[in-house]
């Protein structure tokens, strides 16, 4: 393969008509320069440049070479701009993988806080599940997830190079109906509601966030309705019909004939990170990242 440098010279003598004003222009000493074309000829095989008192030629094998090594140059000068413009935010692309109800508002803010400081940077999303999101990391499909965590379990080893970022802790909350006896209270313990039918997710077993919390509390729930749709679950407990568990993002945004109330239980909430690949993170995940983090903090109070 031929050495980027020696292209450049041969470009410059073509260019110039001479090795002495090719020096010139590349700052570089005539030795220097009859050096590279020797070096380029031996390993062409071939006689590159007619040299003349007047100046210097390309023979045809030179002309063939000149030809594509202005070629190679303009590729590679083209290269540097097109990376020193990813490296300074001014173009590029970061794709990010989350969890469905990160998209309620943590997500949303986070790009539209990357698009306001960088609007060269092209962002896709898609949501998906814990699993999904980090393979989809793995893979390289996605430079970023945004997963939660069960806090007892956030410490799991990662597979390959992926490092995780403490975005924030997301409460648990009681969601209550409006005319409910504990909705006046500021605070109340999943105890207080033993007695109340529930509507729970579809997931089963240790998975399960509300099943683990009233496990823990010593509760055997009542199940009204198992549902993942957030919709249903505020207009069930509006009803009246049950009470529920809700991580704070996933009722950012919730009815009005619906209360949340903290727990006493301060042990119960979701514990939210961004996962990004060490060897492979590009300054536009990077900015990402540090958008998650400010949009974490503001729906944290912060």
């Amino acid at each position: 393969m031929f050495d980027t440098r020696r292209l450049e010279v041969l470009v410059a003598v073509a260019d110039h008509g001479s090795v002495s004003a090719a020096a010139l222009a590349l700052s570089l000493t005539q030795p220097s320069v009859s050096h590279h074309l020797a070096r380029l000829e031996a390993q062409a095989g071939v006689a590159l440049l007619d040299r003349g008192p007047r100046g210097s030629r390309p023979t045809a094998a030179g002309e063939v070479l000149v030809e594509h090594g202005r070629a190679v140059l303009d590729r590679l000068a083209r290269a540097e701009h097109d990376l020193a413009d990813v490296v300074a935010l001014r173009a590029g692309h970061v794709a990010i993988r989350a969890f469905p109800t990160a998209f309620i508002d943590l997500v949303p803010r986070a790009i539209d806080g990357l698009q306001r400081r960088t609007p060269a940077v092209h962002a896709t999303f898609s949501p998906g599940s814990h699993d999904s999101a980090i393979e989809a990391v793995v893979g390289r499909d996605a430079d970023v997830a945004v997963v939660f965590t069960d806090p007892q379990r956030s410490g799991a080893t990662l597979p390959g190079a992926l490092q995780r970022t403490h975005l924030m802790d997301d409460p648990m909350l009681a969601v209550l109906p409006r005319g409910h006896r504990l909705a006046n209270r500021n605070q109340i313990s999943l105890k207080q509601l033993a007695t109340e039918r529930w509507v729970v997710g579809t997931t089963r077993g240790p998975d399960s966030i509300i099943r683990r919390a009233c496990a823990a509390a010593g509760i055997q729930p009542d199940i009204a309705i198992e549902t993942d749709d957030l919709l249903v679950v505020q207009g069930v407990v509006a009803a009246g019909l049950a009470v529920s568990l809700s991580p704070a993002l996933a009722v950012a945004h919730t009815r009005p004939d619906i209360v949340l109330r903290p727990l006493t239980d301060k042990q119960l909430f979701r514990r939210i990170e961004a996962i990004d690949n060490t060897t492979d993170t590009t300054p536009a995940a990077e900015a990402l990242i540090d958008e998650l983090k400010l949009a974490a903090d503001d729906l944290c109070g912060g």
